[in-house]
């Protein structure tokens, strides 16, 4: 089976299936199967919150935010937000403060990486308010 990855949100994607045993099928009509359907998803745009000017000398924490939406037509079902973190930063000095739904995070070589698993977030034209999300972490600059 392949999977058409140009389809986008309100294409029409068409499967076909023919069975032909080998021996023993009682009944034939029922060896086809044709069904279309339109292409739902998610989409989630994000929007980062943080400090826009600091002062030389800056030695306290930094507050980060970003706020997510599902955007899309369909739930979301998983959400994995990435966030390459400035090497300015203290990364000791991470953590997270508020958030929307549950979550997971780490941090690797730089990067976090914050997944919302299960989230269900509804797409806004359903849910204009349940469809949106945030995480919001504070974290130092080095010395």
């Amino acid at each position: 089976m392949k999977t058409d990855t140009t389809a986008t949100s309100g294409d029409s994607i068409c499967v076909s299936v023919n069975v032909t045993p080998t021996s023993g099928d009682s009944d034939v009509s029922n060896n086809s199967y044709n069904l279309c359907y339109g292409v739902v998803n998610s989409f989630d745009p994000n929007m980062k919150v943080y400090p826009t000017y600091v002062a030389p000398g800056f030695n306290d924490w930094f507050t980060y935010t970003i706020h997510f939406q599902n955007t899309g037509n369909a739930p979301a079902f998983n959400i994995r937000l990435v966030d390459t973190l400035d090497s300015n930063l203290d990364l000791e000095t991470f953590k997270v403060v508020n958030y929307s739904h549950n979550n997971t995070w780490s941090i690797n070589n730089k990067v976090a990486f914050f997944n919302f698993q299960n989230i269900q977030l509804p797409d806004s034209t359903t849910n204009s308010e349940g469809s949106k999300g945030y995480i919001q972490y504070k974290i130092k600059p080095k010395k």
